[in-house]
């Protein structure tokens, strides 16, 4: 009997269940998207930022620049979005649920990581995606909206 590599095929399945079915996997989207917040939070902190909590907003300071609030769609677990302050303008960040993955993935193609020829190019980290945006906010060049 032959074996096959069924990675992709599973992959398929699971993204396009998610997508017909969005609340199908909320529990999954939720661990996700606080692993994501959780690992930005700490590399800000690693690095010099303040970081908090206000009500229903995480946030990052920089002593001298600014702060940024790091925001949640609470219906669906995902959609992240960077705000510059309470009132401020907010973004959303360009990353979306991997069902498949069960991580959130960027939704660009990452220019950091040489690609190994022959096999897919890689999407940004979604860690990456919304440290940018952190400190884009922070420093006040806001991105253009789509």
């Amino acid at each position: 009997m032959t074996a096959y590599d069924t990675a992709e095929a599973r992959a398929i399945f699971r993204r396009r269940h998610e997508a017909r079915e969005p609340t199908g996997h909320y529990s999954e989207r939720v661990a996700a998207v606080e692993g994501l917040i959780r690992a930005v939070l700490q590399l800000a902190k690693e690095n010099g930022y303040d970081t908090g909590k206000e009500r229903e907003a995480f946030v990052i300071t920089h002593r001298r620049k600014g702060m940024a609030y790091i925001l949640v769609d609470a219906d669906r677990a995902s959609e992240v979005y960077v705000a510059a302050g309470e009132q401020g303008p907010n973004f959303q960040a360009r990353v979306e649920y991997d069902a498949a993955e069960k991580a959130f993935v960027g939704l660009d193609e990452d220019t950091f990581r040489t690609p190994t020829p022959g096999e897919p190019k890689h999407r940004r980290e979604a860690v990456a995606v919304l440290a940018e945006l952190v400190c884009d906010v922070i420093d006040k060049r806001y991105p253009k909206q789509p």
